[in-house]
C-alpha cells in the first residue's frame, strides 16, 4: 500500500476528479515502500506543476502528469477532444521531470548518478490508444485506464533497467520529503517503517486465518502451510475461540521453548487455556509424577535428560495423568511423533467435544520422529495455507525460488533490505559486530532500537563463541541482550530482523529455510561467497 505525504492528506482537497482516481489507485496498488505526493510544485527556472510525484528509498523518483480526456496520436501529434493538445502531455511531463531531477540532483550532488528520475502520463479514462507513439516515447510511460488496475506493474515496467546502485539515506529521504512538501512533519525513519510493515502482514495474515478459523466445528483437523503462513496465528484464533465462544478447556503446545514463550503471550489472560512446550508441560499435568530438572548441566546432559529421561518418565507416568482437556493443538506438529500426537489425543475429555488440530510444515522438520500428515480417509478434515503472510516480499521470493517457501501475497510489504556479508571462521566476530554497530539511521543499517532481532547460527560451539565475544545472550535473556541461537531452537519465531552466520557454509537447504524464514523485514546473512551464491544475494553493504 502507498503512503501519502503528509498522512493524514485528504483526497477529497484534490478538485480535479481525474488526479484524484489516480492518486488513489496509486495509494491501494503500490507495495509499502512508495510515498506519493499529489500536488507538488517547485521552482527552477520557472515555476513547475507536477500532478503526482512517486518516491521510494531504493527506486528513485517516478514524476507523472495526469490527462483526464481520452486521447489519440495522429502524425507524433496528441488530440483530446478539443483537438490538438496544448502543451502535448508528455513534452510537459519531460520538462517538468527533467527540471525536478535538476534540482534534486544541485541539492544532493552525486546522490542522483544512482537513481532514476522517471516520468510518464496517466489516462484514467483512455482504455486503449490508436495509432502509432512517435518515438521518443514509450509504452512504459504510458499509463492507461487497464494499467492503472495494477499500477505496481505499470510502475515496475516504467522503471525496468534502471541502474539502482544503493538505497537512499534516512536523512537524504527526509530532505526530499522536505522539498517536495515544504510544510510537512512526516518523519521516513526507521520507526515508521517497521510500523507499516507489520501493520499490512498482520492484515494479510488476518485476512488467511478469517478464512479457515471456524474449522474448529470439526473434530479432527490438521492444517499444512510453509514458514510465515500463518499457522501459529490460526492455533491462536481456535484457541481463543474455544477459550471466549464455548468457555472450553484448551492445551496449546509445540515442542520448542521460545515458541512455547510467545505463544504463552499471546494467551495471556485466557480463561482454561493452558500453553507450553511439550516436554515441560506435560510434566506439569495433574497426576504426572514430578521430575526434577537437575541443576548446571552440561550440553551433553541436558540433551540426555529431554531426550532420554524425560521421555522414559512421560512414557512410563502418563496413564497417570488426569487432567483433561476440551481442545488439544499442536503448533509445528511436525517435531512430534506419532506416539506424542496419540497421548495428546488420549488427554481429550471423553465427555467433552474432544477435538484435536495439527498445524505442522514438512519442510521444517528436522528431528526425524516419524511424523507423518493424516489422510481424509482417517476421520481428518484437510486444508493448505497457501501464502506467505510473515516475510517482506523480497524476503519470501527468496524463500520461493530456492528454497521451496510460500509465495507471498502480491500485496505484501516491499523488505527493508537484504545483504550478503562475506566471513570466514577467522573474521565471521568482526563482521557481526560490524552490523550489530550499524546506526539505526543510516540507510544500510539496522531497524530501529524497539524492532526484535536474533542472530542464528548452525552450531552450538559458534553460537558460544558469538555469545561471549559479542555479548549476546540466550532465548531467557532477550529482554537485556540481543539473541544468539541456533536456528533450530528458534523454529517457529519470528523477528524483524535476522542475521544469519554461518561461516563454514555448514547449513543445507532445510537448515537455510528455517533461519531465513524467522526475518520478517530485514536480513543479512554472513558467510562464505558459495553461500551468497547459492541465495543469490549479491549486494553487499
Amino acid at each position: 500500500m502507498g503512503l501519502l505525504v503528509p498522512a493524514d492528506f485528504d483526497l477529497r482537497t484534490i478538485e480535479n476528479g481525474d488526479e484524484r482516481e489516480v492518486v488513489s489507485r496509486l495509494v491501494d496498488g503500490l507495495t509499502d515502500g512508495w510515498l506519493i505526493f499529489p500536488n507538488v510544485t517547485f521552482h527552477s527556472d520557472r515555476p513547475h506543476e507536477i500532478d503526482v510525484v512517486l518516491l521510494h528509498e531504493e527506486q528513485g523518483v517516478v514524476h507523472l502528469e495526469v490527462k483526464g480526456h481520452r486521447v489519440y496520436v495522429q502524425a507524433g501529434d496528441w488530440y483530446g477532444r478539443q483537438g490538438k493538445m496544448k502543451p502535448q502531455p508528455f513534452s510537459q511531463a519531460k520538462t517538468n521531470a527533467y527540471a525536478l531531477r535538476d534540482e534534486l540532483k544541485d541539492r544532493w550532488p552525486g546522490v542522483f548518478d544512482h537513481f532514476p528520475v522517471r516520468f510518464g502520463v496517466a489516462f484514467p479514462n483512455t482504455t486503449e490508444l490508436h495509432g502509432h507513439l512517435p518515438p521518443d516515447i514509450k509504452r512504459s510511460q504510458l499509463f492507461l485506464a487497464p494499467d492503472l488496475e495494477d499500477p505496481q506493474n505499470a510502475i515496475d515496467l516504467l522503471l525496468a533497467g534502471a541502474r539502482i546502485g544503493s538505497r537512499f539515506t534516512v536523512d537524504q529521504m527526509n530532505g526530499i520529503i522536505k522539498y517536495l512538501k515544504p510544510d510537512t512533519d512526516f518523519s521516513w525513519d526507521p520507526e515508521a517503517r517497521i510500523r507499516m510493515h507489520r501493520q499490512r502482514m498482520e492484515a494479510l495474515c488476518a485476512s488467511q486465518v478469517r478464512a479457515l478459523e471456524r474449522l474448529d466445528a470439526n473434530r479432527r483437523v490438521a492444517v499444512t502451510g510453509g514458514a510465515g503462513s500463518g499457522k501459529t496465528r490460526l492455533a491462536l484464533a481456535w484457541a481463543r475461540r474455544a477459550s471466549i465462544g464455548r468457555n472450553e478447556r484448551v492445551l496449546v503446545t509445540c515442542f520448542n521453548e521460545p515458541l512455547a514463550d510467545q505463544i504463552d503471550g499471546y494467551l495471556d489472560g485466557y480463561e482454561g487455556v493452558v500453553t507450553g512446550a511439550f516436554l515441560t508441560v506435560a510434566r506439569s499435568f495433574e497426576g504426572m509424577p514430578h521430575l526434577e530438572e537437575p541443576a548446571n548441566m552440561t550440553a551433553e546432559d541436558a540433551s540426555t535428560f529431554w531426550n532420554e529421561t524425560v521421555i522414559g518418565h512421560l512414557h512410563l507416568n502418563w496413564p497417570k495423568i488426569t487432567e483433561k482437556f476440551d481442545t488439544v493443538i499442536i503448533d509445528e506438529a511436525q517435531d512430534f511423533s506419532p506416539a506424542w500426537i496419540a497421548q495428546l489425543e488420549s488427554l481429550l475429555d471423553e465427555d467433552g467435544p474432544r477435538r484435536l488440530m495439527m498445524v505442522a510444515d514438512s519442510g521444517q522438520e528436522i528431528f526425524s520422529r516419524g511424523f507423518r500428515m493424516p489422510k481424509p480417509n482417517d476421520g481428518w478434515t484437510l486444508c493448505e495455507l497457501v501464502n506467505n503472510c510473515r516475510n517482506s516480499h523480497q524476503i519470501a521470493r527468496l524463500l520461493r525460488t530456492f528454497l521451496g517457501g510460500a509465495p507471498a501475497p502480491e500485496i505484501g510489504p516491499e523488505t527493508i533490505g537484504i545483504d550478503f556479508v562475506e566471513a570466514s571462521p577467522t573474521d565471521v566476530v568482526s563482521k557481526v559486530r560490524e552490523i550489530l554497530e550499524r546506526e539505526p539511521d543510516n540507510g544500510s543499517g539496522l531497524l530501529a532500537p524497539t524492532a526484535s532481532k536474533v542472530v542464528l547460527v548452525p552450531s552450538v560451539k559458534l553460537r558460544d563463541k558469538l555469545r561471549v565475544e559479542l555479548g549476546l545472550g540466550s532465548w531467557d535473556e532477550r529482554d537485556t541482550k540481543t539473541v544468539c541461537e541456533t536456528e533450530r531452537r528458534m523454529k517457529g519465531t519470528e523477528f524483524d530482523t535476522v542475521i544469519l552466520v554461518d561461516p563454514e557454509y555448514r547449513m543445507d537447504d532445510r537448515a537455510l529455510y528455517i533461519g531465513i524464514s524467522r526475518a520478517i523485514n530485514q536480513l543479512f546473512v554472513v558467510g562464505p561467497k558459495e553461500l551468497g551464491q547459492r541465495l543469490r544475494i549479491e549486494k553487499q553493504r
